[in-house]
């Protein structure tokens, strides 16, 4: 193969050299903040927190009295041929204010309340830990946009390098410098570049897509990828991290609301006390034309008898749901645990696989190179350039993707443990 096609080869591994963006405005914490501000998912999270806050204060109101004031105005007509009440036209009216005041619900109050606080908490490890995944998604797309802007890059500098290419084994096919079978394969090769750029041009643009549809902003400016997050320093204190995680605490809540519905189930069987006061004043009734103004204080004691079996079944079923959720912070974890343990080990993988694909780079840089001297003392053919060029796009893709998995890894390491925060990301 001639001089230019060697040449040409060579500039185009040259203008691929660097992979990432040089300098941008955007870097990962402001994808992770924009993802917290715009994405309706994280304010739906704060709705929960706020309608579990709410439900601990009608919770509280269980130990407050009932205040209810009444009032009536209208008019009747009343015949009667009894001396007593009197007949004829009247104007009723009347004002009654009543107070009640709970002072025992055979403990229901104060396992609702358990109940509300515990929920309470609840929402919030919830909103915790999805408040992390969403940060993790935006941290995803923010590295899949660097990607796959990468691998296009390589992708177009190599389509160029093989049309090129294609283009001069032609003219010294007609030359006779090489056979038909040498033009084949360029223009294959040729061929596959532009299906490689177009399906790189697509993922760009889903990838964008998806940074949008997280973050809620153009993915615009974005930096290159920056230092690791501070992690733990052993799979041991990973571990630690895990069992205290917000997945695993908002499951141990849940549990411990469970247990209380069960109380609260169980006080239906219960006598109750309050002490109910009312004040009343009525007129022109159908007693008389004369004011009438009564009071009362009254403590009340009602003692359920016999339910038709609700009760029961009600114990029954929170009893059951009470050992459901134990499972299931069980089960959480366990699930925290894997998840730890499968993220320090992914980590551990990227920070070996980045090297190993430097390596690769490096090599087959070298080796097309080399190919391209060899091919001009007549020791290599076409087809082994057009290898060599395919090897080193291989090394630069896998370089760019393995740097991705390394700074995601870091990330979903610190979210399995629980610890990924805004402050948390340099």
């Amino acid at each position: 193969m001639s001089r230019i096609l060697s040449a040409t080869l060579l500039m185009a591994v040259v203008s691929v050299g660097v992979a990432m963006p040089a300098a941008a405005a955007t870097n990962l914490r402001d994808a992770a903040a924009a993802a917290l501000r715009n994405d309706p998912r994280a304010a739906a999270l704060q709705s929960a927190v706020e309608a579990a806050a709410a439900q601990r204060a009608l919770a509280l109101s269980g130990y407050k009295p009932n205040v209810l004031l009444s009032a009536e105005l209208g008019r009747m007509d009343l015949q009667t041929d009894a001396p007593f009440p009197e007949s004829g036209l009247r104007n009723p009216n009347g004002v009654t204010l009543a107070l009640s005041q709970p002072l025992y619900r055979g403990g229901r109050t104060e396992a609702q309340l358990a109940v509300a606080d515990a929920g309470l908490d609840a929402s919030r490890q919830r909103a915790v830990g999805e408040t992390q995944q969403l940060m993790l998604q935006a941290i995803a797309a923010y590295l899949d946009v660097l990607r796959d802007r990468a691998v296009l890059e390589q992708a177009q500098a190599s389509q160029r390098t093989l049309s090129t290419a294609a283009s001069d084994t032609r003219k010294r096919y007609d030359a006779g410098e090489v056979t038909r079978s040498d033009v084949a394969q360029a223009d294959a090769r040729a061929a596959e570049s532009q299906a490689l750029l177009a399906s790189a041009q697509a993922r760009v643009r889903a990838g964008e897509a998806a940074y949008e549809r997280v973050t809620g902003e153009r993915a615009e400016g974005l930096a290159p990828i920056g230092a690791p997050p501070q992690l733990p320093a052993s799979l041991d204190e990973a571990l630690r991290w895990a069992g205290e995680s917000p997945i695993v605490q908002a499951a141990s809540a849940q549990a411990r609301g469970a247990h209380q519905r069960a109380k609260v189930a169980a006080g239906a069987r219960l006598p109750t006390v309050s002490l109910d006061a009312q004040g009343n004043t009525r007129d022109n009734t159908e007693f008389g034309y004369e004011r009438l103004d009564t009071w009362s204080a009254l403590l009340k004691l009602t003692v359920p008898i016999y339910q038709g079996g609700a009760v029961s079944a009600q114990i029954a079923q929170s009893r059951a749901e009470a050992a459901q959720a134990d499972y299931a912070a069980s089960d959480a974890q366990r699930a925290a645990r894997q998840a730890a343990i499968e993220s320090w080990e992914l980590w551990q993988a990227t920070l070996q696989a980045v090297p190993a694909y430097q390596a690769q780079v490096a090599a087959s840089e070298l080796a097309l190179e080399t190919v391209r001297k060899e091919l001009d003392v007549g020791s290599r053919t076409t087809l082994d350039l057009l290898d060599a060029e395919r090897e080193r796009l291989a090394a630069h893709v896998n370089l760019v993707g393995s740097e991705r998995d390394r700074a995601l890894a870091a990330y979903r390491l610190l979210a399995a443990c629980g610890q990924l925060r805004l402050d948390a990301i340099p």
